[in-house]
């Protein structure tokens, strides 16, 4: 059926707008002193009923295999892209079909963002979230663009995470890869055991890897490492990941016993690995800086190797900080925490079981004085 049977078929679709119209004028002619009149709700519904109507349409897409009625004019006039692609003198300009490889859903979801300038993400699945948002990168909706992103931080969890990050590294989303970096840091055990790490980008891991807030054992860290590379055999990418292990972190029981029966790391590496850990006094240990936070704790499965744990009434507890000078050790780490009357200070924790001392920080700047960073 063309495009004119559908003009014929139904209303004129300008005919609400120029009611619209009317109402104003009468508006403004009937009230004093009403100087500017408001309307846009009106206005942005009825143009939406213009979008994938072939009422005036003049140019249709194709996007797997289905076939989307649009108009020039306002694809031009909400975007760059558009403007471009279909008054730029390309070929797309002069032709009557344009045929696009994205995803469908997507595109629809931006179509009736364009015609109507809103969206609903709560109603729409995790995986199209992710392609739409490709496509305002794509097509240049920053203002969108920005939108998806903010509702992507409210929504982080451990089972989106990991696309989340992936897709914020691919367009370049600074701000939503330091929330994601900043929600794996906190998660970091959890994470290493969820199967959607084993899905991340090279660059995504990698990027994680090179934190040294990243921390966990590191042989928890290795093996997650390990089942990643089983899901990504690119040698070449395998050999960049593996890379990002630090390995003089590990026991020497764990280098042999865990490490060298993977075959992953070659023997000169696997004794450099061992040479560091035996010989350097800088290793490249990994840790936080928190501002108030309480390892001393269940949540972190941590245990009071001296002194001991009290409530601020005076009972015991497993829910608040160690007495002065206390340590307390957690899966491999040490942390040092100095309460202080009126508030809390900051932690400093490290991989390192060997670690016989702690440092305690106070909101601000480090217990020598000196300035502390995040």
């Amino acid at each position: 059926m063309s495009s004119q049977s559908h003009k014929m078929a139904g209303p004129h679709p300008l005919s609400a707008l120029t009611a619209a119209c009317n109402a104003s004028s009468v508006t403004k002619a009937g009230i004093a002193g009403c100087e500017e009149i408001e309307l846009t709700g009106r206005f942005s519904e009825q143009m939406a009923q213009l979008c994938m109507s072939y009422d005036y349409s003049d140019v249709t897409f194709i996007v797997e295999d289905e076939k989307l009625p649009a108009h020039r004019v306002i694809l031009a006039a909400r975007s760059e892209y558009f403007r471009a692609l279909l008054y730029g003198g390309l070929s797309e300009s002069t032709q009557h079909e344009i045929q696009l490889k994205i995803p469908l859903k997507a595109f629809k979801a931006l179509l009736k963002y364009i015609y109507s300038g809103s969206m609903s993400l709560s109603q729409m699945k995790e995986e199209n979230i992710l392609d739409t948002l490709g496509l305002a990168n794509q097509y240049g909706f920053t203002d969108l663009e920005m939108a998806i992103s903010d509702y992507l931080r409210q929504v982080l969890s451990l089972n989106n995470v990991c696309a989340i990050l992936d897709a914020a590294k691919l367009f370049g989303l600074e701000g939503l890869t330091n929330v994601c970096h900043s929600f794996l840091d906190r998660n970091a055990g959890e994470i290493l055991q969820h199967e959607t790490f084993r899905t991340l980008s090279e660059d995504s891991i990698c990027s994680l890897l090179l934190r040294d807030s990243f921390f966990a054992p590191e042989v928890q860290i290795f093996q997650a490492v390990y089942d990643w590379c089983k899901c990504n055999a690119d040698g070449r990418s395998v050999d960049n990941v593996v890379s990002k292990v630090r390995f003089s972190l590990m026991t020497l029981e764990q280098l042999l016993g865990v490490v060298r029966p993977s075959g992953i790391l070659d023997p000169d590496h696997l004794l450099d690995a061992i040479a560091e850990k035996t010989a350097s006094t800088q290793l490249p240990y990994r840790g936080a800086l928190w501002p108030e936070e309480n390892v001393a704790c269940n949540k972190f499965n941590s245990k009071i190797i001296q002194g001991e744990v009290r409530s601020e009434a005076g009972g015991k507890s497993d829910e608040c900080a160690p007495v002065p000078q206390g340590r307390v050790e957690s899966a491999g780490f040490w942390y040092g925490h100095e309460p202080e009357r009126g508030h809390r200070r900051w932690l400093r924790s490290w991989h390192h079981p060997g670690l016989q001392r702690f440092e305690a920080v106070g909101r601000g700047e480090r217990a020598d004085g000196s300035g502390a960073s995040e």
